[in-house]
């Protein structure tokens, strides 16, 4: 609906274009002219974040990455100590 915000609204303009063609502003999340399940399911996974990105192209949160990062370094870092005590 335009608000920055990806809510209940989005999914009431979604439900009212069901079915039809649309663009984004009528619930055409991926952009293929057309309100339907694939749309929904991009709803659904952004429900109550922002919409300010595509929504068919979103990316997770830098912090996001910054945490997989840093698990995967301590799992590293992990299997070097072990190495080095045996």
């Amino acid at each position: 609906d335009g608000d920055g915000d990806v809510d209940g609204n989005d999914f009431l303009i979604w439900q009212a274009n069901f079915g039809g063609s649309g663009t984004p502003g009528t619930g055409d999340a991926d952009g293929n002219g057309t309100v339907d399940g694939a749309d929904l399911a991009i709803w659904k996974n952004q429900f109550g974040g922002s919409s300010s990105l595509n929504l068919a192209t979103a990316v997770p949160e830098p912090a996001a990455w910054l945490l997989m990062v840093l698990a995967m370094t301590l799992v590293a870092l992990r299997h070097q100590v072990e190495h080095i005590l045996r």
